[in-house]
Protein backbone atom coordinates (compact mmCIF):
# COMPACT_ATOMS: atom_id res chain seq x y z
CA UNK A 1 0.00 0.00 0.00
CA UNK A 2 2.80 2.36 0.65
CA UNK A 3 4.76 1.59 -2.25
CA UNK A 4 1.78 1.99 -4.60
CA UNK A 5 1.40 5.73 -2.71
CA UNK A 6 4.75 6.19 -3.38
CA UNK A 7 4.73 5.63 -6.96
CA UNK A 8 1.34 6.10 -8.32
CA UNK A 9 0.27 9.26 -6.22
CA UNK A 10 -0.17 12.68 -7.79
CA UNK A 11 0.91 14.30 -4.14
CA UNK A 12 4.91 14.44 -5.03
CA UNK A 13 5.01 14.87 -0.84
CA UNK A 14 2.60 12.00 0.03
CA UNK A 15 4.80 9.75 -1.93
CA UNK A 16 7.76 11.01 -0.82
CA UNK A 17 6.33 10.14 2.97
CA UNK A 18 5.14 7.22 1.68
CA UNK A 19 8.75 6.19 0.39
CA UNK A 20 10.54 7.18 3.53
CA UNK A 21 8.14 5.18 5.78
CA UNK A 22 8.07 1.98 3.47
CA UNK A 23 12.10 1.72 3.75
CA UNK A 24 12.58 3.46 7.16
CA UNK A 25 9.42 0.94 9.13
CA UNK A 26 10.98 -2.51 8.56
CA UNK A 27 14.36 -1.62 10.31
CA UNK A 28 12.59 0.55 13.12
CA UNK A 29 10.18 -2.01 13.98
CA UNK A 30 12.90 -4.65 14.01
CA UNK A 31 15.13 -2.81 16.49
CA UNK A 32 11.70 -2.06 18.82
CA UNK A 33 10.92 -5.29 18.38
CA UNK A 34 14.10 -7.12 19.65
CA UNK A 35 14.81 -4.74 23.11
CA UNK A 36 11.23 -5.43 24.08
CA UNK A 37 11.71 -8.68 23.66
CA UNK A 38 15.30 -9.22 25.53
CA UNK A 39 15.59 -9.84 29.20
CA UNK A 40 17.98 -7.44 30.48
CA UNK A 41 19.90 -8.97 33.60
CA UNK A 42 20.31 -6.58 36.84
CA UNK A 43 23.74 -5.14 36.76
CA UNK A 44 25.67 -6.09 39.41
CA UNK A 45 27.05 -3.48 42.18
CA UNK A 46 30.61 -2.72 41.28
CA UNK A 47 32.98 -4.50 44.41
CA UNK A 48 34.95 -1.79 46.88
CA UNK A 49 37.66 -1.22 45.01
CA UNK A 50 38.43 1.78 42.79
CA UNK A 51 38.98 -0.87 39.36
CA UNK A 52 37.63 -3.96 39.61
CA UNK A 53 38.01 -6.29 36.40
CA UNK A 54 35.54 -9.22 36.51
CA UNK A 55 33.37 -11.35 33.57
CA UNK A 56 35.23 -9.17 31.13
CA UNK A 57 33.87 -5.86 32.34
CA UNK A 58 36.34 -3.04 33.62
CA UNK A 59 33.90 -1.20 36.65
CA UNK A 60 34.78 2.07 38.93
CA UNK A 61 33.68 1.87 42.39
CA UNK A 62 33.87 3.69 45.33
CA UNK A 63 36.76 1.71 47.43
CA UNK A 64 35.83 1.03 51.12
CA UNK A 65 37.87 0.99 53.41
CA UNK A 66 38.65 -2.04 55.99
CA UNK A 67 39.78 -2.44 58.92
CA UNK A 68 41.89 -5.61 60.52
CA UNK A 69 43.45 -6.72 62.93
CA UNK A 70 46.69 -8.88 62.09
CA UNK A 71 49.54 -10.45 64.24
CA UNK A 72 50.04 -13.42 66.43
CA UNK A 73 50.59 -12.63 69.87
CA UNK A 74 50.67 -9.00 69.16
CA UNK A 75 47.36 -7.48 67.49
CA UNK A 76 48.28 -5.00 65.18
CA UNK A 77 45.19 -3.11 64.24
CA UNK A 78 44.91 -1.83 60.28
CA UNK A 79 43.53 -0.07 58.09
CA UNK A 80 43.69 -1.30 54.30
CA UNK A 81 42.03 0.64 51.07
CA UNK A 82 41.80 -1.55 47.85
CA UNK A 83 42.54 -0.09 44.68
CA UNK A 84 42.47 -2.64 42.27
CA UNK A 85 40.53 -5.81 42.14
CA UNK A 86 40.24 -8.71 39.68
CA UNK A 87 37.95 -11.83 39.38
CA UNK A 88 39.17 -14.44 37.30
Amino acid sequence: MLLYLAFETDSDALGIFALTVSTFAPAVGAVIGYNASRRYDPEAPAPGALLSVGQGRLRLGVPAPQVFVSGGRRKNPGIAVRIFQAEL
